[in-house]
């Protein structure tokens, strides 16, 4: 079986090889977290990085980032342990961890992030 690919969406500039840091360490901004289409409310914590295994649902999160950036998907390596975020609930697919190393970045195009 092969291992489970972890990924994060944003509109920062990160790149292969980068760490995806919680706010609380790098100063900047929270994220937002989509409830509901056209909706965003801030992350529920600014000590973690948040991930999921859905490119799909970290593309919708990339939609609504902060920043000016073209929204990204990244794929993620998790540093530490990854747990369920509680903000989320158990039937979601939203997880989180302390940190995480950027393995691959793709660019999402206009088509994919007007869906």
């Amino acid at each position: 079986m092969s291992p489970e690919r972890w990924f994060h969406g944003t509109r920062a500039g990160f790149t292969k090889g980068g760490l995806l840091l919680p706010p609380s360490v790098t100063g900047r901004a929270l994220t937002t977290a989509p409830v509901e289409p056209g909706k965003a409310r801030p992350a529920a914590s600014n000590t973690f990085v948040y991930l999921t295994r859905d490119p799909f649902v970290a593309g919708r999160y990339a939609q609504h980032a902060t920043g000016r950036g073209r929204p990204k998907v990244l794929t993620a390596e998790p540093l530490g342990v990854v747990e369920r975020d509680p903000e989320h609930g158990p039937n979601t697919d939203a997880w989180r961890c302390e940190a995480a190393t950027v393995t691959e970045v793709e660019v999402l195009s206009d088509e994919r992030t007007n869906a």
